[in-house]
């Protein structure tokens, strides 16, 4: 998992860095959901829901593409041909959260990106993986080294990363991007 050693160093440094300048991350999110619209396999459900007033928030388009894309890669790759693949972007504004990594939580504005999927098995130990010192010599290219080098990403913007489990299967990757005020 090469990816998860990334996270806890662009953790700490997405503090330090400058704020980046705010975008709309509807129209950005909009161009993904078109393109899988056509990639989903025909029996595939997909739901999506696309909040029509969000306020702009701190992400660099590209990056923003990228975490859609591998999100979306992650959902899909234990997605039953007749499974379920939700995404949801959402102004998101209560009270304190919980980070996968962040120890302290997080508060405040935020705009929230959900991808979901009917099949993934994580258990709270692959998911606690996530967050420990990374091995040395272990094998790359799972679910996992997914959600690891999403996490980086989603850190490098100065967002925050939560993982839901659903049962009888299925997880939600919950991404907040700090929104304008």
């Amino acid at each position: 998992m090469q990816a998860q050693a990334l996270i806890h160093q662009v953790a700490d440094k997405a503090d330090q860095q400058s704020r980046q300048s705010l975008i709309a991350l509807k129209p950005l999110a909009e161009d993904i959901v078109d393109l899988e619209r056509i990639l989903l396999p025909a029996g595939a459900c997909f739901e999506n829901e696309l909040e029509s007033s969000l306020p702009p928030a701190q992400c660099d388009p590209v990056v923003f593409h990228q975490i859609m894309l591998r999100g979306i890669r992650h959902a899909r790759r234990a997605l039953d041909p007749r499974g379920t693949l939700g995404i949801r972007l959402r102004n998101s504004s209560s009270g304190k959260r919980s980070c996968i990594s962040c120890r302290e939580g997080f508060e405040g504005s935020f705009v929230e990106l959900v991808i979901k999927d009917s099949a993934s098995r994580l258990d709270a130990a692959d998911i606690e993986c996530l967050t420990g010192v990374p091995p040395q010599h272990s094998p790359s290219g799972g679910a996992l080294d997914d959600l690891a080098g999403i996490h980086a990403l989603v850190h490098a913007q100065g967002g925050h990363l939560q993982i839901h489990r659903h049962e009888p299967a299925g997880i939600s990757l919950h991404m907040f991007f700090r929104a304008a005020d």
